[in-house]
């Protein structure tokens, strides 16, 4: 059965104003302290995509979004108070990632 709609996801004020409680049936229940970092850090993650992908394009681009999400990270920093961890985790301006490959060793049957 192939379903489509909204289903175990973070009530905002946006689905607030569009759930049809008339037409459909609508669970609801209370995030739990245990789960609340797993589902608050998907909500987030959707927010910060949008987020830095609306910043005007141009040459500079790449640049303005390494630059917010350093913003971010320093703005989290201050609140959480683990200067280690944010430190170490801010981006590189020259806006790169790390691929890793393995040498392939090709054996050869002798002659």
């Amino acid at each position: 059965m192939n379903q489509t709609g909204i289903y175990e996801q973070i009530i905002t004020n946006l689905i607030t104003g569009r759930l049809n409680k008339e037409q459909f049936y609508i669970g609801e229940r209370v995030l739990e302290q245990a789960e609340a970092a797993i589902w608050l850090s998907r909500f987030l993650s959707r927010i910060i995509e949008y987020a830095v992908n609306c910043l005007p394009a141009g040459d500079d681009q790449l640049q303005r979004q390494i630059e917010l999400s350093n913003q971010l990270i320093l703005w989290l920093k201050d609140r959480v108070r683990e200067d280690e961890f944010f430190d170490e985790n801010l981006l590189a301006g020259q806006g790169k990632y790390l691929r890793l490959y393995t040498k392939l060793k090709i054996l050869l049957p002798p002659i």
